[in-house]
């Protein structure tokens, strides 16, 4: 019975492998779409993370496609260099940190402007997005 079983996935997935598909186009999209920030601290009573979301303390988040900038205004009392920040970008495109820019989705310092490479699916466009936080 595993046998049989066996042979009827082998058969399947072969037809499922036809050739003469079409090709769809790669995505080409480059872009932050948008930006949110949270904090993280450490609750060591309980021994657990304690998470605050930007909306908490974010006054507004601009992002503009021309210059390639998200400038975040954010309320006085934050702590700029141990925010989390996390981007919306374009479909399947990559992100990733340039020079000594904290890695996105960990604590980082965001006292200074950050810069990004957003990388689009089809691995060929690509542009380079500068994250500032400001109070």
């Amino acid at each position: 019975m595993k046998k049989i079983f066996v042979l009827l996935s082998m058969f399947i997935c072969t037809l499922s492998c036809r050739k003469g598909l079409k090709e769809l186009p790669l995505y080409t999209g480059a872009n932050i779409i948008g930006f949110k920030l949270e904090t993280r601290v450490m609750d060591v009573v309980n021994q657990e993370v304690r998470v605050t979301r930007g909306d908490a303390f974010t006054i507004s988040v601009v992002v503009d496609t021309t210059g390639k900038t998200v400038d975040i205004k954010v309320t006085p009392e934050v702590d700029l260099t141990k925010l989390v920040g996390i981007a919306i970008i374009d479909r399947a495109a990559i992100i990733s940190p340039v020079d000594r820019a904290p890695k996105l989705g960990t604590p980082g310092d965001f006292s200074k402007p950050n810069n990004y490479k957003v990388t689009a699916a089809d691995k060929i466009h690509e542009k380079t997005w500068t994250i500032v936080i400001h109070k």
